[in-house]
């Protein structure tokens, strides 16, 4: 299934202050297809070490600029795999990550899933 959607591309800086270093996200919207992750190509990523949610298809592949982040959703996804087709566009596929852009890995409790029994 093919839809149309806006994904917001991630532009990371990183900047030294001192002994501290501080990230800073950049987003650029641009438009795009939101394609199904196919079976095969799910069981191939995740032989790889990946779980691929979405592909992302830009019509312009001039608008990708190697970001390696982008938020669709209001969530923050990985760039595991970006394609340019013969027609011009770039597919983009991703896959969740967590806040501070490392893969979320589902079977491992967040930290407010911890058990607080105080038996």
């Amino acid at each position: 299934m093919i839809r149309p959607a806006a994904i917001y591309l991630i532009t990371q800086t990183n900047a030294k202050h001192g002994v501290h270093e501080t990230v800073t996200d950049a987003e650029r919207k641009v438009l795009c297809n939101v394609k199904s992750v196919t079976r095969s190509e799910y069981y191939y990523a995740l032989n790889a070490g990946h779980k691929p949610e979405y592909i992302f298809e830009i019509a312009v592949a001039d608008e990708y600029h190697g970001e390696l982040f982008l938020k669709y959703r209001d969530l923050k996804y990985k760039i595991v795999r970006a394609y340019e087709t013969e027609e011009g566009s770039i597919e983009l596929t991703a896959e969740r990550s967590d806040v501070n852009g490392e893969e979320q890995d589902e079977d491992e409790p967040d930290a407010g899933d911890a058990d607080t029994d105080a038996g």
